[in-house]
């Protein structure tokens, strides 16, 4: 078992924990303290409500341990699939020289996204949030 896993499953057994403990623990604490009218009413409905709470945070805590786990093998098994394809387009090809680019057969055009910009003069690709060339200085 990898450690999110166990994290995951130590966090559901935490909430049902808290819920057993909590629904006696209400009981308990209407009886002790709720001897006045519907004070013990009040007090169990409030102790269910903060049991219910620390159930739903331990249980969403132990959902998003186990999306992330699942997210991190699909983009593993991405990347597995992603190498695979490119070694047997061009076997020449090392782990080193993996790149955005010799994954986009050398175009930069295409690489551009919406937050830069390609110099003219050099042709270096700069931020959109600058106005000049980082390397040559040139006015976009």
């Amino acid at each position: 078992m990898k450690n999110g896993v166990i994290v995951s499953v130590i966090c559901k057994i935490i909430t049902i924990i808290i819920g057993v403990m909590g629904l006696i623990g209400s009981f308990v604490n209407a009886s002790t303290w709720g001897t006045y009218g519907t004070g013990g009413v009040i007090i169990f409905v409030q102790s269910l409500f903060l049991t219910f709470l620390g159930c739903i945070v331990f249980y969403s805590l132990s959902i998003i341990i186990d999306f992330l786990i699942d997210l991190n093998e699909r983009a593993y098994d991405i990347q597995v699939n992603m190498e695979r394809n490119i070694n047997r387009s061009n076997p020449n090809l090392s782990n080193s020289q993996l790149d955005l680019l010799s994954l986009n057969n050398g175009d930069e055009t295409n690489m551009l996204d919406v937050d830069t910009w390609k110099c003219k003069k050099c042709g270096t690709v700069n931020r959109k949030a600058n106005s000049f060339c980082k390397d040559c200085g040139t006015y976009r």
